[in-house]
């Protein structure tokens, strides 16, 4: 196993404080200012442009700079986080656990198997570069800047940043789901409690791996679960 690199301090706190205003911020505009008004394109330019374009530019990019910029405070660095896991034992467990749960809830719902029609390149896009930027923001900078060694190397999973990065992680699916008007719907349903789960999922996966890569695969594969068995 790699081992991680020795963080010396810890990320300023008034940088991830920053951090996360810009984040909320831009991201709330983005969904309720500027996605409404690109209604008009089609399925596929819209995932180029939101998916892709915004994704990359206001998720993807800013983190990897603060990333590259305070590695020497960070858990994990960048070499170790985008590495390949020493075993995938974990990720086909917990893939087969999400492919199992997923289908379950498919065939009670349904009485039967049903797939979702019209999976096209615009559900691909938005399949790949949602795990890739979100994990990359949640796991890869905030928890990895949250984290010490001595958590890595501790005996349990460490609930306090998980915990801090998991409602972080929840109140960032707010402004879609404001703008698609499912917001009231998800949070008194309990379909938040999902999101909170799925978090702790990830970071433990980031946690017992220390690589980035299998939290990646594994929001990538139960997005596309979710959609094909919706």
């Amino acid at each position: 196993m790699t081992a991680p690199t020795v963080s010396r301090g810890r990320v300023p706190v008034r940088v991830l404080v920053l951090y996360l205003v810009y984040l909320f911020a831009a991201w709330w505009a983005s969904e309720l200012l500027l996605v409404p008004r690109l209604s008009a394109l089609s399925p596929l330019a819209l995932a180029l442009v939101r998916d892709v374009g915004l994704k990359v530019l206001l998720w993807l990019l800013p983190a990897l700079f603060l990333m590259k910029q305070y590695e020497d405070r960070l858990a994990l660095s960048r070499r170790d986080l985008f590495r390949a896991p020493d075993s995938w034992t974990l990720c086909l467990e917990v893939l087969a656990l999400f492919a199992v749960c997923l289908l379950a809830g498919n065939l009670v719902r349904n009485h039967g198997l049903a797939i979702a029609p019209g999976f096209g390149l615009d559900d691909v896009l938005w399949l790949v570069f949602v795990g890739l930027c979100e994990e990359t923001v949640f796991r890869g900078w905030l928890l990895n800047a949250l984290w010490t060694r001595a958590d890595l190397e501790g005996p349990s999973l460490p609930w306090k940043p998980v915990a801090l990065t998991s409602v972080l992680f929840l109140l960032i699916h707010f402004p879609i789901w404001q703008r698609t008007g499912a917001l009231l719907t998800n949070l008194t349903g309990g379909a938040f409690l999902s999101i909170l789960v799925l978090s702790v999922v990830f970071s433990w996966a980031l946690w017992k791996t220390r690589t980035l890569t299998v939290p990646i695969l594994l929001h990538t594969a139960w997005d596309l679960l979710v959609t094909l068995l919706a």
